[in-house]
Parts: structure tokens; sequence; C-alpha cells
């Protein structure tokens, strides 16, 4: 008797943070490769807008930003560190965090009429918890299904996994990804997440993938700018055991 297919989200983070990097998570979503998207709400196009609002049978989010340079309310961080730092310091509050939070939300309140799904963060910034506490209280107000604050259920350690979890809560919807990135973005070790998550008896579960484009423009600031294109080329090479594996659904249908 075959095994029953896993319910998965396959969710990609950054739409909107450069044309290539959206260009390659469009390309997903036409491929089946991708049933979900965040978007980084203050570097999206009108354009990049009329684009997603034109897929069917996806999910999308706010992927909230407090490090990518276009901040509205607080201070604008180069990455994590600086941005804890910089609250530890009172030089960013949780008002700053709060108001910044409602301008991005309402950026994809106007240019998407769809459902928000989901809320998460780009470079994980909730593991500080003045920021998790903030969008968790945001996304209860707003009714806003789906806050990613679950811990990375994957074969392996690594310190972004052990930080991840350190600070993640558990969840009813195991979310895997966060493990697996860069170099590690293999056909091999995709095919190994699976066979650990049917070891778990796992029946629905969450995917966080990075895919894109490189850009070339000097001015854009991407410390993932390189391994993009890794994970479309890894993506592509196991379409067939992805689905042999797995129901690809958007969020919602999980949640």
């Amino acid at each position: 008797m075959s095994r029953k297919k896993i319910q998965l989200c396959i969710n990609a983070d950054d739409f909107g943070f450069s044309p290539e990097i959206s260009r390659g998570i469009l390309h997903m979503i036409e491929e089946g490769l991708v049933s979900s998207t965040s978007i980084m709400a203050s570097h999206c196009s009108g354009d990049e807008w009329k684009k997603i609002s034109e897929k069917e049978n996806i999910s999308v989010g706010l992927h909230f930003s407090l490090t990518s340079g276009c901040n509205h309310f607080a201070a604008n961080c180069k990455n994590q560190y600086v941005l804890a730092r910089k609250i530890v310091s009172g030089k960013i509050k949780s008002r700053n965090i709060l108001d910044e939070l409602f301008v991005q939300y309402e950026i994809v309140r106007k240019n998407y009429s769809e459902e928000i799904t989901h809320i998460d963060t780009h470079q994980h910034i909730h593991i500080l918890p003045v920021v998790a506490r903030a969008i968790k209280n945001f996304s209860a107000e707003k009714k806003i299904p789906y806050f990613r604050i679950a811990r990375e259920i994957s074969p392996g350690i690594s310190v972004k996994k052990i930080l991840f979890n350190l600070f993640g809560k558990k969840s009813a919807i195991p979310v895997f990804g966060l493990n697996m990135m860069g170099k590690t973005f293999t056909a091999k070790n995709i095919l190994r997440h699976f066979e650990f998550l049917k070891e778990k008896n796992i029946g629905k579960a969450i995917w966080i993938v990075h895919p894109g484009y490189k850009s070339d423009k000097i001015k854009f600031s991407d410390s993932y700018n390189e391994e993009r294109e890794r994970e479309i080329k890894s993506l592509l090479e196991t379409r067939n055991k992805i689905f042999d594996f797995a129901e690809i659904v958007p969020l919602n249908e999980l949640v």
C-alpha cells in the first residue's frame, strides 16, 4: 500500500526584495514548486504586485523587515545583530516596531486584495523577544491566521537551528528549511529531509525556501544573493520526487 502524501506548503521568502528574486519566485510558482510567498512590502514594485495578484491558489503574507534599508519608523539596521544592539540601547523602542509593522502591513493591504495569511520576518528578527511580542499582538488584533515562530524540525544540527529552536514555539504545523540553505540546499539534502519527515510520521508541514535569480545591481545588498539560483536548480532537479512525496498546498489549507 502506498503511503499517503504529506500536505506541504512551500513558502518562498523575500518576494519584492529585488526584481530578480521576484522573477525566480514567480517561476517556481508556475512550476508548482512554491505555493506561498512572503512579501517585502517596502521594496515591492507595482509590476510585482500585479504579477503576484494574478497568481491563483497561493497564499501571501508579510515578510516583516527592519534590516533591509527601507524603514519608516525604526532606524535602519544592516542585520539582526545591529538591530538587537539598537533595541537594547533604546534607539529602537517597541512603539517604533509596532508603527513600522503597521505601515508594512498596510502596504500589503493596499496592493493585494486577497487574504493575508501570515506574517514572518526577514533574517528571522522575531528571535528578538520584543519583535516577537509586537508581531504576536499585532497578528491577533488583525486576525492574521499564522505567525511563523515555530521550531525547526529537520535532521542534523546547526547554530542557526539551535538559535531558532531556542526562541521558537511548539507548533501544530512543523516547519523546516531554515537548516537547509546555501551549500546545503541540494537535491540529496532535500530527499534526506523528506525521509526524516516520513520517519517522524508528519502529515503536514511548511517548507521555507529562498529561490531567486542573482542581482548584479551595485546598490542591492543581499547576503544570500549568490545562493538563490542554487535553490531553483535543486528544486527543479527534485521536482518529481517532491510531487511524489507531497501534495503542494497554500498555507491557508494547513492552518
